[in-house]
């Protein structure tokens, strides 16, 4: 249907706004916004066309024009509770917390019922870490809602982010009970479950990741048929990796083990792991995810589900390390490019994640907690950072650490740096997942209340034998952590002179 068409007999208000919403309804937003375009036309003065319009934005992620909408919205109707909660989601998505927050609270003071807006305060207090706000927030939406699902499954977003778990199982089993089908409340219980070593239990809820919208496009691509864990030694089974790169690397080890029960492996896999993942075991094909088209298969599983075929104990964790077969004379030739002397100890550092992952700001701390270090005689540090983590070294001054960005066009390259260290000191990243799965010693720096794979309070982990965790003593703090690595570096090479 044309724009004339769809135009055409929409000569009064109502008929042209009800016209617009089915559009947008069906998905059919350029034509809706159309349609939104004549109601204003008609009647300039009629905020409720301006806040349908801004409704289409918001939709096709367009905040900036969704957020001027709703502002003349505003100005024609400033009573409306709705048209405040709309700007302040718009600001949201702009990455406008505080200005989001004045919005929300502004819409509750108009109408405390809007329950859409609590939940977008516990989504702002979120982003800027103010998880006690959040959690008042939630509890006075609760009060006024207390048959709304989604504010329990937040709150127990707040007390798992908080390290009380066992209020947040409560909170994830108060969701399920109000919403049959609850995917994200399941998942969040299997990760407690999985952080408490309960392996068994964990898997289970863990799959249901795979019902939340991020996954949608990937179960869409490689289709319905998903690997059960059965013994098919005529078929081809396609892996394929997801979330991060330390994901992979770290479940890449199942392979082999796979293998053992399919007749061939097909790994689909980010384009900077295809030559590391080319030295690992149990892959007959391995196709970067970029490609379009793809061999044929019979089934297909993501990576991270196959912990769920091979792991009910900790026990039971793979842990022959190393996992890559990594050839010395790569190693040697990477050593002379970065200038390697074994006179001084040789420590790799990593202090910033991926600034996409949503915990990044949580898990990274900054270099200047590193700076020290390198002031320590006998002690010689090289930055394993690329992107904007290596331009701080230039702007910090950080001449004493040398920069090796350069040498790291994948992870492969970096494999081979990770392999000339003595030590890796990192906080959570993929990096150090690598020097793990080589068996290079690595010292892993996380925060209070980690990521599900390092378990508490307890300084070994059991998917890599060669690691050492140091952890915040509370949340956030890192100078503590940061002590306690100058002290151990000064044990090490005290042991290292005595020999």
């Amino acid at each position: 249907m044309g724009k004339k068409e769809v135009l055409t007999g929409l000569d009064k208000l109502e008929i042209c706004l009800e016209k617009g919403r089915e559009l947008f309804t069906k998905g059919d937003y350029l034509e809706a916004i159309q349609c939104y375009k004549r109601a204003i036309s008609m009647k300039p003065d009629c905020y409720r066309s301006y806040l349908a319009l801004g409704d289409v934005f918001l939709k096709t992620s367009r905040f900036d024009v969704a957020l001027k909408s709703y502002e003349i919205a505003n100005q024609l109707n400033p009573r409306s509770a709705e048209i405040y909660y709309k700007m302040a989601l718009a600001n949201f998505y702009l990455g406008r917390y505080r200005d989001a927050e004045e919005l929300f609270l502004a819409s509750l003071r108009l109408d405390a019922r809007i329950v859409d807006s609590y939940n977008g305060l516990y989504l702002v207090y979120k982003e800027l870490g103010l998880y006690d706000k959040a959690e008042k927030i939630l509890k006075m939406g609760i009060e006024l809602a207390p048959e709304c699902a989604k504010l329990y499954n937040n709150l127990g977003n707040v007390y798992h982010a908080k390290g009380k778990y066992d209020l947040a199982v409560e909170m994830y089993t108060k969701t399920m009970e109000l919403n049959g089908d609850a995917p994200e409340a399941e998942l969040g219980k299997s990760l407690i479950y999985l952080l408490k070593g309960r392996f068994d239990k964990g898997w289970i809820g863990y799959e249901r990741r795979l019902h939340l919208p991020a996954f949608r496009s990937s179960m869409e691509r490689f289709g319905p048929r998903i690997w059960d864990g059965g013994f098919s030694p005529s078929k081809t089974l396609l892996v394929w990796t997801e979330q991060g790169i330390g994901d992979a690397i770290q479940f890449v080890r199942f392979l082999p083990y796979v293998k053992e029960r399919v007749g061939k492996v097909i790994l689909v896999c980010q384009s900077s792991l295809l030559r590391l993942f080319k030295t690992a075991r149990g892959i007959d094909v391995l196709i970067s995810k970029d490609e379009e088209n793809l061999p044929e298969y019979d089934f297909h599983i993501p990576i991270m589900s196959l912990g769920r075929f091979f792991v009910t104990r900790e026990s039971e964790i793979p842990a022959e390390i190393p996992y890559f077969d990594i050839h010395q004379e790569a190693v040697f030739e990477m050593g002379k490019r970065i200038g390697i002397s074994h006179e001084k100890l040789n420590v790799g550092i990593v202090w910033g994640g991926n600034i996409k992952n949503r915990n990044n700001r949580v898990r990274s701390a900054s270099l200047r907690f590193f700076l020290p270090l390198a002031e320590i005689d006998g002690l010689r540090l090289y930055s394993i950072q690329k992107g904007e983590y290596s331009i701080q070294l230039k702007e910090r001054g950080a001449e004493a650490i040398k920069d090796l960005s350069g040498l790291l066009d994948d992870f492969y390259d970096t494999a081979l740096v990770v392999r000339n260290m003595d030590l890796v000191i990192s906080v959570d990243t993929a990096v150090a997942h690598l020097a793990g799965a080589l068996g290079v010693k690595v010292w892993l720096l996380i925060p209070r209340y980690p990521d599900w794979r390092w378990q508490l309070e307890r300084e070994d982990s059991p998917w890599y034998p060669s690691m050492r965790i140091f952890r915040q003593s509370r949340q956030g703090y890192w100078h503590d952590v940061f002590g306690r690595v100058k002290s151990e570096l000064l044990k090490v090479l005290d042991e290292r002179d005595g020999n």
